[in-house]
C-alpha cells in the first residue's frame, strides 16, 4: 500500500475533498480566466475590487456544505493566477484587504476548519498576471506583460516570502497546491521550506520542483480498472468550462460527477470536486443543485468506494472492482444494458447480491452459460431502466474470503 509513513499520510485516507475557486473574478461571473480568455486589460479587471463585499461569506457554511456532502478536506484559491491574494498578506497590496469586504478571508476559513480537524489546502498559482516580475509573454496561458520588467530570481523571493507567510501564521496547513509553472524555472528549495515549515503538509506536482507528492490529473475521467503506481488526486469542476461562479454557465450532470469520482476513489486515489461561491460569499446554487444529487449517491456507495480497489477481478476496463474481507464491490462504468448480468469469469456463488444505489436485493443464479457452460454467476432483476442517471454499484457478500473468490476466478479468460 502507498504511505508516506508522517504526518502526510493524512492525505491517504481522505479521499474526497472540496475545491474552493473565489476571488475577484467572482464579480464577473465569467472565468477565473477572465483577462486571458477575454483579453481584459488589468485596469478594467481591477474595477472588481471595489465590488467584492462578500457580505454573505461564511465559512461555517461552506464546511456544513462539504461535510454533508462527505468531503473530508478543502483546497482553497488563495491565490490564482490573475495574482490578486485572498488573505492579508505583507509583499504585495493587490489583496482583499483592498475590497469593501476588508477582512483575511483565509485566516477566517482556516480557523474554522481548525475548529472541526478539516484539513485545509491551499492552492497558490505558480504564474501571475499581475507581478510585473514573472515572465508574462502571452504564451500558454500567461497574459503580456513589460519584458523589461521580467525578473524570476526577484519573483521566486516574492513566492518564497509568500509561502513562508501561509506557512507559519495561519496555524497547521495540510498541502500546498501549486499550480500553471509553466515557465519551467526549477526551485526545490520552496518545496524544502514547506516541508520544514508544516511536516503534514502535502505538495502536489505542478510547483517548482519535480519532486512533488502526488500526481494532479485534470478534469479527466480515465477509462480502466487498474490502481495508480503513485499518490494522486483528481479534480475536475461541476462546470463544464469553468472553476469559478458562473452567470449565465453550463454545468455537468451528476452522472458525470458520480463517473469521475468513482474513476479516482474506487481506485484508491483521491478526488477534489469544485463548487465555486457567489462573490457574495455564497456557494452558486446551479452547483449546489449538482451536488444534492451526487451526495445520497456517495453515501450510498461510500463503503464501495473506500474499500481497497481489486484490479484484474474482471477485464471489462468498464467495470471498477473494490473489496476487503468477504465483500466484493463492482462500479458499471457503462450501464448494464438489461436486467440480467452474467457476472463471467466469477465462479463462485455470493450469499447475496445488492444493488447499493437502492438497497434492493438481486436474485442470484449459479449456472452454466457460454462460451463453455461452466457455471459463472448470474444477477436478474437489476433495474436497468431506472438508474442511467446514476453509476451503479452492486455488492456481493461471499462466504469464502475474496482472496479465494478471485484466486478462482482469474483462472478464467471471459470477458463480461
Amino acid at each position: 500500500m502507498l504511505g508516506f509513513n508522517d504526518g502526510r499520510d493524512w492525505f491517504l485516507e481522505h479521499h474526497y475533498g472540496m475545491f474552493i475557486h473565489w476571488g475577484i473574478y467572482s464579480v464577473g461571473g465569467r472565468s477565473e480566466w477572465e483577462r486571458k480568455k477575454f483579453g481584459v486589460p488589468k485596469e478594467e479587471y481591477d474595477k472588481y475590487i471595489p465590488q467584492f463585499h462578500a457580505e454573505h461569506f461564511d465559512p461555517a457554511l461552506w464546511l456544513d456544505t462539504a461535510m454533508e456532502a462527505g468531503m473530508e478536506y478543502m483546497v482553497f484559491t488563495a491565490k490564482h493566477h490573475d495574482g490578486f491574494c485572498m488573505w492579508d498578506t505583507r509583499y504585495t497590496d493587490y489583496n482583499v484587504m483592498r475590497t469593501p469586504f476588508g477582512k483575511d478571508p483565509l485566516r477566517l476559513l482556516a480557523e474554522e476548519c481548525h475548529k472541526r480537524d478539516f484539513p485545509l489546502v491551499i492552492y497558490y498559482s505558480c504564474m501571475d498576471w499581475a507581478h510585473e516580475a514573472y515572465p508574462n509573454d502571452g504564451t500558454c496561458s500567461s497574459v503580456v506583460t513589460d519584458p523589461a520588467k521580467h525578473d524570476m530570481p526577484k519573483y521566486m523571493e516574492f513566492v518564497k516570502n509568500q509561502i513562508r507567510e501561509l506557512c507559519t501564521e495561519y496555524g497547521p496547513v495540510h498541502g500546498i497546491w501549486w499550480d500553471n509553472n509553466n515557465t519551467e524555472w526549477a526551485d526545490p528549495s520552496v518545496n524544502a521550506l514547506i516541508r520544514q515549515l508544516q511536516p503534514a503538509a502535502v505538495i502536489n506536482d505542478r510547483g517548482f520542483s519535480p519532486d512533488g507528492d502526488f500526481r494532479t490529473p485534470e478534469r479527466s475521467a480515465l477509462s480502466g480498472n487498474s490502481g495508480f503506481a503513485m499518490p494522486t488526486e483528481a479534480c475536475d469542476s461541476i462546470s463544464c468550462s469553468s472553476w469559478c461562479c458562473l452567470r449565465d454557465g453550463d454545468f455537468h450532470s451528476a452522472r458525470y460527477c458520480m463517473s469521475a469520482i468513482a474513476s479516482y476513489i474506487a481506485r484508491d486515489a483521491n478526488f477534489l470536486l469544485n463548487v465555486a461561491p457567489e462573490a457574495d460569499g455564497r456557494l452558486q446554487k446551479e452547483y449546489l443543485a449538482v451536488l444534492d444529487r451526487v451526495t445520497p449517491w456517495f453515501k450510498r456507495v461510500r463503503e464501495a468506494l473506500y474499500a481497497p480497489c481489486r484490479p484484474w477481478v474482471v477485464y471489462n476496463q468498464d467495470i471498477i472492482c473494490t473489496g476487503q474481507g468477504n465483500t466484493l464491490y463492482f462500479f458499471f462504468m457503462t450501464p448494464p444494458s438489461g436486467s440480467k448480468i452474467n457476472l463471467i469469469p466469477l465462479n463462485t456463488p455470493p450469499v447475496s447480491a445488492e444493488l447499493l444505489n437502492t438497497g434492493t436485493a438481486l436474485v442470484v443464479e449459479f449456472r452454466g452459460v457460454s462460451p463453455n457452460k461452466e457455471p459463472v454467476v448470474i444477477l436478474r432483476h437489476y433495474p436497468a431502466d431506472e438508474l442511467y442517471g446514476e453509476i451503479p454499484v452492486l455488492k456481493l457478500t461471499f462466504k469464502e474470503s475474496i482472496g479465494d473468490v478471485i484466486a478462482k476466478a482469474s483462472a478464467h479468460y471471459y470477458t463480461w
